[in-house]
């Protein structure tokens, strides 16, 4: 499998470090609606902490189903430490995940950095979880 943290690309749009962080943060700290999150596996193992390091597949698509990014079909997983201060607004639904789990995330395609989608559905696949040390 292999792993990423950088730049990815989705048909015309261009993704960088997952959603554009330094560009979604830029002075927006306006509180905003809590996104909808639905467990659709749970998965097995211990639930994801803080320091851990884990590797994702994401998926984003608009709600008539056009797909924006799709790392699993890419075979390009995502990997990170988990923070409780994420540096993209859909790390933090990464929290109690466990190995193996799939969550779908509805959220505000502004808070993605990208403005021409007002509303995104993101699934996050957890691939793996090492333990932080």
């Amino acid at each position: 499998m292999t792993t990423a943290s950088g730049t990815l690309y989705a048909g015309s749009v261009f993704i960088v470090e997952m959603f554009i962080p330094s560009v979604v943060l830029l002075g927006q700290q306006t509180p905003s609606p809590k996104p909808a999150v639905v467990d659709l596996r749970v998965g097995a193992g211990r639930a994801v902490q803080a320091g851990d390091r884990v590797t994702v597949h994401i998926s984003a698509k608009t709600l008539d189903g056009k797909t924006l990014v799709d790392t699993q079909k890419r075979g390009l997983a995502y990997s990170f430490e988990f923070s409780l201060v994420p540096s993209e607004p859909w790390q933090k639904e990464v929290a109690g995940m466990k190995q193996g789990g799939v969550r779908k995330i509805k959220m505000e395609g502004k808070k993605l950095g990208l403005k021409q989608e007002p509303t995104l559905i993101v699934t996050v696949r957890l691939v793996r979880v090492v333990p932080a040390e």
